[in-house]
């Protein structure tokens, strides 16, 4: 999907978008996000909390207030959730800092198709192949299981079968065998996020699947919950 000179990739819980660099305000993202600017020249990248980082590549804590400054530098992000298997490789590269500064040069010798991601000419299974490998790299080929409390996994679950009509809070907890609060508690503990934050990713990530030129936005507002 082509949007601006801006690749998107969306690929369960997982995108890669690549482009021209642009400016932007300060935001933040459930997920982790992973830069690179793979022409040589570095970004910048500012959070509220710390000194500024300049680098090839950097890594972006989950939820935290960041904003970009590429000057004339392509990039290629990897956004993950906490939610994801692969995220397994994020972890160890935390540090309690919200920006995390990574060495471009691990990814030395690696088969990366820059250009087919950055012309659209990739398709999401390479893509995706390609993420998991510059992952893996960063993170570590034995890095551990990214494990989940197993009620709260299987909320996850099912709140990707039910995108566009969510149960409450209250209604998940009674299905794993817990009070709505307690759940909303150990959810946010484990993930990062409120119930409904998360939700909103879901359907994000759902919508920006469906975006292939053959739905309609009310056939995608509809499937994802945005209809009403």
């Amino acid at each position: 999907m082509k949007l601006a000179q801006t690749q998107i990739y969306a690929c369960d819980r997982l995108v890669i978008s690549a482009g021209p660099g642009r400016q932007n305000s300060s935001h933040r993202h459930f997920g982790a996000i992973v830069t690179l600017s793979p022409d040589g020249a570095p970004v910048t990248l500012m959070s509220r909390e710390a000194e500024p980082v300049v680098s090839r590549a950097a890594l972006v804590a989950p939820n935290a207030w960041h904003r970009i400054e590429p000057g004339n530098a392509r990039t290629l992000s990897l956004l993950i959730g906490a939610d994801h298997p692969w995220f397994r490789y994020i972890k160890p590269l935390l540090s309690g800092e919200p920006i995390v500064k990574l060495d471009f040069a691990a990814l030395d010798g690696q088969s990366i198709p820059w250009e087919a991601l950055f012309d659209g000419t990739c398709d999401c299974g390479e893509a995706s192949r390609v993420a998991h490998s510059i992952l893996q790299t960063f993170g570590g080929v034995d890095a551990p299981p990214h494990e989940l409390d197993a009620r709260i996994e299987e909320v996850l679950q099912i709140l990707r079968d039910a995108v566009s009509d969510t149960p409450t809070p209250d209604e998940l907890g009674r299905r794993v065998g817990l009070s709505g609060y307690t759940l909303m508690r150990r959810f946010k503990a484990e993930l990062g996020v409120r119930i409904r934050e998360y939700v909103l990713w879901r359907r994000l990530m759902v919508a920006l699947e469906l975006v292939d030129g053959r739905s309609t936005i009310a056939d995608i507002a509809q499937r994802t919950g945005f209809y009403d």
